[in-house]
């Protein structure tokens, strides 16, 4: 392994059928919370006064856990939680990413492009007419991202104000009819405008239930975001509209990508393990994270093609690991602006 090598890998990995994964490490890089500060805020505003007996007899053993240090994934991964304390633990967490997801939207409108994923859409975009991108993240800094920069999205989501969930009517809204004449009457060819497809299998701070529907509408609204919270509930929403149809776009990307792109992605979440497992050892992936997890060191021991980059403990350095080898790299390359301006440009 050396860095001639790594950098024309990494360059060719960007061609056409790159799948990207875009975890919470990426949104955390621009102030949004971690799962350690979601599970700090439940503690801190979940009261037993607010609760009844039977949301509290649940609560009490999760607020132990997270007060000593497990994770949120670890704590809420229980049987039987009352319906009512879930939509409470819904809300809450949705209270906390959106308030940090203004903060770091107001940063973007002051000009602070750092970290930024619309230059990589642009790239993506230069061998892929609608590549696709999956996010677990409920923040809406990915679209916001690609609003800046011209670019547009799919969500599967038809309508501005107050969208439905129809990926034809969706995908209508994307093509683009050319009429051409001709001598016996005008011809009409349809094809789809450059975009990004955007999968969010744990759901959007922008989406609401609204008369037995989800709906998405940017508008503040009193109600509670359809995301899903780690833990047991993951398994038994992930299973109901919308989730499901994220999740299964999501799943056929990852069946059927060229080469793979992860940011911040910790490879620890069940709904995308079953096929990002077996497609992610058969063709090239980078894998960016600020920390690799343990996860993430698993996945790229199965791949001799896989390349990971994680920060240095040196200042201003980066960590490459390839086929079991590493190599300190000089620059943040882990970053994704750094790797575009570095490598890719």
């Amino acid at each position: 392994m050396d860095l001639e090598t790594i950098y024309r890998d990494i360059q060719s990995m960007f061609c056409r059928g790159m799948v990207t994964l875009i975890g919470s490490g990426a949104s955390c890089a621009r102030g949004l919370p971690s799962m350690t500060a979601l599970g700090n805020h439940l503690v801190s505003c979940i009261k037993q006064d607010q609760l009844t007996a039977e949301e509290w007899v649940s609560w009490e053993p999760i607020a132990e856990q997270l007060e000593n240090g497990d994770g949120l994934e670890t704590a809420l991964d229980i049987p039987h939680v009352p319906d009512s304390l879930l939509d409470i633990i819904v809300r809450e967490c949705g209270t906390c990413v959106a308030s940090a997801e203004s903060e770091a939207i107001e940063h973007l409108l002051a000009g602070n492009f750092v970290n930024s994923l619309g230059p990589l859409m642009r790239i993506l975009l230069i061998t892929n007419d609608h590549p696709d991108v999956i996010t677990t993240n409920y923040d809406r800094l990915i679209e916001f991202d690609a609003a800046l920069h011209e670019i547009r999205v799919d969500t599967m989501f038809y309508g501005q104000t107050l969208g439905r969930l129809d990926k034809r009517l969706a995908r209508q809204e994307l093509t683009h009819v050319k009429r051409t004449p001709s001598s016996t009457r005008t011809r009409h060819e349809e094809s789809l405008l450059p975009h990004i497809r955007l999968s969010k299998p744990h759901g959007s701070l922008d989406w609401r239930l609204f008369q037995g529907a989800v709906i998405r509408t940017e508008f503040a609204t009193n109600l509670t975001a359809r995301i899903i919270t780690p833990g047991s509930s993951k398994y038994r929403a992930g299973y109901e509209r919308p989730f499901d149809d994220q999740r299964e776009r999501a799943n056929s990307a990852i069946n059927g990508a060229e080469s793979f792109l992860t940011l911040g992605y910790g490879f620890n979440d069940p709904h995308l393990q079953t096929h990002l497992r077996t497609r992610f050892q058969e063709v090239p992936a980078l894998v960016l994270a600020h920390r690799l997890t343990d996860s993430a060191k698993e996945y790229l021991a199965g791949n001799a093609r896989a390349i990971g980059l994680e920060s240095s403990a040196t200042p201003g350095q980066s960590i490459a690991h390839q086929g079991g080898e590493t190599l300190p790299l000089v620059g943040n390359l882990w970053q994704i602006d750094n790797l575009i301006s570095e490598v890719l440009t």
